[in-house]
């Protein structure tokens, strides 16, 4: 019985040996000296309710007696029962063998199977059906030691739990055997733009507009049995509004990597229909069968990103995806039927607003209309297109060395130009947490241009969520039970608000301007010396004309 560790790695829980499983002896043996209970339960001890509805069928495959060696129970004159009498050598040969170990799981797999091709040979020729709540349906008596074969032959069509199909126990007591149950898990994460390591996962952010986020889907894959077809498995993310589908990067599956028109291709897997080209929808990622069934109880890791658009929720509100898994629960034989939908892992992208209000200096502080303002977000000097810009310093400031200084150089990008209203309000939307500057460069008619730097601190707060000076949250937001992607992601937009504050205010920043000349064109420091050169010129020549004039009369 020759057969790849791959197949083996795939059995790993699907054959448990009582040397390496969890058992516990009942109190007492039943129907006399030789006869004994095993009682089937799930997860936790007694448990039924992770097994309900499945029928388990039980095989003696060998007889053996029990001597006692030195205080250590040892299995004697062990002797493979009809049909088995084939695996004599192999059922010998896991003696003192682990759950896990090579022979183990191969005696397990070729039991099983001859098992199910004898199913006349079950013990007493019944099954057991387990219900929840009914202990005389999950238990059967047999008669005499030896090695024992449970057989799943049936799985209960609402039973969303993936169950051990073939347990191995060596029984010389009546024992409780645990069934190995477990259901596959979906989460999605963030992963962080602040480092290049890509190692930094999160479960909320902020960013600006047309930044792309790179998002994290990670999945189990049940223990699929080697011989079962058609197995279901979907991982379906629902964008919001604010959120563009980009692409996918890559779709892992334990060591393999797969990516759209490379080696390993996986573009007919990705069903981008359901995508909005304007923001939000769902794409469904589909991983055929044969590659699920080989790939058993490995991690599925897929990579894709999102660029947050201009419609996105700006402000207190945030712009959630939420994934779910859809998979098929019946993990031997044709899943296609029999699928189960987890619940979504959700995550929640922000993005953050800067409004000025422009008022006189005088005591009325009226609003003004018309005043223009470059707005510059401060970034590192290595930043792609980043210009250095003069700013005042800090009050106590120092430079390198000691004397306090008046202004300094920072390193900024353009992110915006926006006009004042009627109500003497403008505002720059889609911007990140961060440090800004406005720069006046044009006043409104009858006031003068004050084209220093005005310095803007973007934070982000919220009472549900932890957030760190780039406004990323390491704390889950939330996971939902609802199999709605679009309901999730409402949720967490009401569950989930923040506060943006700028220099501390949660309304707005107001900048003065001191009345004066009323200058034309678009205004700014060097339009205003173009504007009195050019006016001086004027006056200039003027004067120069008099005094021409006057000395002309004079000679005449």
């Amino acid at each position: 019985m020759k057969r790849t560790l791959k197949k083996l790695a795939a059995l790993a829980s699907a054959a448990i040996m009582a040397l390496g499983m969890t058992t516990t002896a009942l109190a007492a043996d039943v129907g006399g000296a030789d006869s004994y209970t095993i009682t089937i339960t799930g997860s936790s001890a007694g448990a039924t309710e992770e097994i309900s509805g499945n029928t388990y069928s039980v095989f003696k495959l060998a007889a053996f007696d029990v001597e006692d060696l030195q205080g250590q129970k040892v299995y004697t004159n062990i002797t493979a029962l009809a049909p088995f009498a084939d695996l004599q050598d192999d059922i010998e040969g896991v003696s003192g063998k682990g759950s896990t170990d090579t022979e183990t799981l191969e005696l397990a797999e070729a039991a099983a199977k001859i098992a199910l091709e004898n199913t006349s040979q079950a013990v007493g020729n019944t099954t057991i059906k387990v219900d929840e709540g009914v202990v005389s349906n999950n238990s059967v008596t047999v008669t005499g030691k030896g090695y024992y074969l449970i057989v799943e032959t049936a799985h209960g069509s609402d039973n969303v739990y993936l169950s051990t199909k073939y347990l191995l126990v060596a029984i010389e007591e009546s024992k409780e055997v645990e069934v190995k149950v477990s259901t596959p898990t979906v989460t999605k994460k963030i992963v962080s733009e602040h480092d290049s390591t890509g190692n930094t996962l999160e479960d909320a952010d902020t960013v600006a507009n047309g930044d792309t986020v790179t998002y994290q889907l990670q999945a189990t894959i049940p223990e699929y049995d080697s011989d079962a077809t058609n197995q279901v498995y979907q991982l379906v993310d629902t964008l919001s509004t604010g959120l563009t589908f980009d692409s996918i990067t890559s779709i892992t599956i334990g060591a393999t990597t797969y990516t759209v028109g490379g080696q390993n291709d996986c573009t007919g897997w990705i069903d981008t229909e359901e995508v909005a080209t304007t923001g939000g929808g769902s794409f469904t990622i589909t991983i055929p069968s044969d590659i699920v069934v080989d790939n058993a109880d490995q991690t599925v890791t897929v990579l894709f990103t999102a660029e947050l658009n201009t419609s996105a929720n700006v402000g207190e509100e945030g712009n959630p995806n939420s994934v779910h898994l859809v998979y098929s629960h019946n993990y031997y034989g044709d899943g296609s039927s029999t699928t189960t939908t987890t619940k979504e892992d959700t995550v929640i992208t922000y993005t953050g607003l800067i409004t000025i209000k422009k008022v006189s200096s005088d005591a009325s502080s009226t609003a003004l209309e018309g005043a223009e303002f470059d707005i510059y977000k401060v970034v590192d000097s290595s930043t792609s297109g980043a210009t250095a810009l003069t700013v005042p310093a800090e009050a106590g400031e120092t430079e390198t060395g000691g004397g306090e200084i008046t202004e300094k150089t920072v390193y900024v990008i353009k992110v915006d130009t926006i006009t004042t209203t009627t109500d003497g309000t403008a505002s720059t939307k889609g911007r990140d947490v961060g440090t800004y500057y406005a720069v006046e460069t044009k006043a409104p008619t009858g006031y003068t241009v004050d084209d220093t730097p005005f310095k803007i601190s973007l934070k982000v707060e919220s009472t549900a969520l932890t957030l760190d000076s780039n406004g990323d949250a390491s704390t889950t937001v939330t996971d939902f039970k609802y199999t709605d992607g679009a309901t999730a992601n409402s949720t967490t937009v009401s569950n989930y608000k923040v506060t943006w504050k700028t220099n501390g205010d949660v309304n707005n920043v107001e900048i003065t301007n001191d009345a004066g000349l009323s200058l034309p064109g678009t205004g700014g420091i060097g339009t205003t010396l173009f504007t009195f050169g050019g006016l001086a010129l004027v006056i200039l020549a003027a004067v120069m004309f008099i005094v021409y004039t006057k000395k002309q009369r004079k000679q005449a």
